[in-house]
């Protein structure tokens, strides 16, 4: 006979795992579809593509 601990602790880590797993790949995925592709990046005119625009 199996003591009654054992399932228990396993049914509490199942729970602990899911608690902390689903909403972190949830939130994994929901980035990957919000995340822009390089070709949806463009400079501005003000930009020029250069990062500092500074007079040499």
């Amino acid at each position: 006979m199996v003591p009654m601990a054992i399932p228990s602790f396993g049914g509490m880590l199942v729970v602990m795992i899911s608690l902390f797993v689903v909403p972190v790949l949830y939130c994994w995925l929901k980035e990957i579809r919000m995340k822009p592709t390089t070709s949806d990046i463009r400079p501005t005119q003000a930009d020029n593509g250069n990062a500092h625009n500074f007079k040499e």
